[in-house]
C-alpha cells in the first residue's frame, strides 16, 4: 500500500507541476504556429510553381523563404514531439537569420529550356 501511496503522490506531483503545463501550453502554441507555417510554405511553393512556368525561372526570395520557414517547421517538429527542448523562434533565432545554416545556394531549378542537366 505504500508504494501505491508513493505513485500516487509522484503523479499528483507531476500533475501539479507547472513546468509540465507550462511545456504542454508551449506545444500547443507552437502546433497552432506551425500549421499556420505549413499553410505559407504550400501557398509560397503554389506561387513558386507559377512563376516558374511563366517565367521560365524560380524565384531566389521566395526559395531562401522557403527554405527557411521548412528549417523552421523542422524545428517546430521537434519541440512538439519533445524530442528537443530549444524553443523555436522568438525564443531562438530564425532559421536562416545569419546562422551557418544560412549559407544556402540560389534556386537548384534553373531556365527551363527543354532540357535538363
Amino acid at each position: 500500500m505504500s508504494e501505491s501511496n508513493q505513485s500516487n503522490s509522484a503523479l499528483q506531483g507531476r500533475l501539479l507541476s507547472k513546468t509540465v503545463w507550462l511545456r504542454i501550453l508551449y506545444v500547443a502554441l507552437f502546433f497552432v504556429v506551425g500549421y499556420l507555417c505549413l499553410h505559407v510554405v504550400l501557398l509560397a511553393t503554389l506561387v513558386q510553381g507559377v512563376l516558374l512556368l511563366v517565367t521560365g525561372e524560380a524565384n531566389s526570395n521566395l526559395h531562401k523563404l522557403t527554405g527557411a520557414m521548412a528549417d523552421y517547421l523542422r524545428q517546430l517538429a521537434l519541440f512538439i514531439t519533445f524530442n528537443g527542448e530549444d524553443k523555436p523562434f522568438p525564443f531562438s533565432a530564425f532559421p536562416g537569420s545569419g546562422s551557418a545554416d544560412s549559407a544556402r545556394k540560389g534556386p537548384g531549378v534553373r531556365k527551363t529550356g527543354g532540357e535538363e542537366s
